[in-house]
């Protein structure tokens, strides 16, 4: 520091503070390296790559061949994809339930497990009405014809299959009520029936067919009283993901 002697001590004075002031500096910046860069990292991430970092990847499990069969239990029947029109299952019987009519039938797998469902939510103090099953191909034509009649072909697309694209052509769909007054009742979800259905009908087989909010994705206004048979394991799967998933939903196909 000699030359600082040869010059004004208040600029001597300034150098040595101005010195001072960049060690410090130097020490402070080496010893919080590191969180800055993790600060300034995360910070500058862009908002959708966080995203894509923090939310969780849909489940969407690829859809079986047996999907596209007529007699699998699994078959996939939406506005989209339908059945043969030559399709008619051969182990059709008539569930041991309460019903509206007397000829409901389903195939047999769907009838027991029905019962069992029925029998089960009379357990529970809640009973359970039958108010359709499998209808022919002949016979879904005559029924959505008869909506067009009432509503008008459009206004029934959504509330009615066309021929050959009805689960009940399957034998694997049951129209569930709480007596016959309350059948096809847009409010039966609100019933001790369609809330015991809603949280049990999977234990059996069963599931929600066009729950409320899920048109765009099945093709239907929601269908409250329209169950499907799928069997317990995926049945169950698909309610794991939500009580209200569709088969469109876990099958990636909408």
């Amino acid at each position: 520091m000699r030359f600082l002697k040869r010059i004004n001590p208040v600029l001597a004075a300034l150098i040595v503070m101005s010195l001072l002031f960049c060690v410090s500096l130097y020490a402070h910046v080496s010893c919080s390296s590191t969180s800055y860069t993790a600060s300034v990292s995360a910070e500058a991430m862009p908002s959708s790559t966080a995203a894509v970092t923090a939310a969780k990847a849909p489940a969407v499990t690829q859809a079986p061949s047996e999907i596209y069969t007529d007699s699998s239990i699994i078959k996939l029947v939406n506005p989209t994809h339908s059945v043969s029109k030559s399709y008619v299952p051969d182990d059709l019987t008539s569930p041991n339930v309460t019903r509206t009519q007397s000829d409901i039938t389903l195939r047999k797998e769907a009838s027991d497990a029905l019962e069992e469902m029925f029998a089960a939510a009379e357990n529970d103090g809640v009973t359970l009405v039958l108010s359709d099953g499998y209808r022919s191909y002949t016979e879904q034509e005559q029924t959505f014809n008869s909506y067009v009649a009432r509503l008008g072909e459009a206004k029934a697309l959504k509330v009615c299959a066309k021929a050959g694209y009805s689960e009940h052509e399957l034998g694997l769909a049951a129209d569930i009520t709480a007596d016959e007054s309350t059948a096809y009742s847009s409010s039966f979800d609100s019933t001790a029936q369609g809330q015991w259905l809603k949280e049990h009908a999977h234990e059996y087989g069963f599931l929600q067919r066009v729950p409320e909010g899920k048109s765009s994705i099945v093709g239907y206004s929601s269908l409250p009283w329209h169950y499907r048979y799928v069997g317990v394991d995926l049945a169950t799967a698909v309610y794991s993901v939500s009580p209200d998933e569709t088969l469109e939903e876990y099958w990636g196909l909408y």
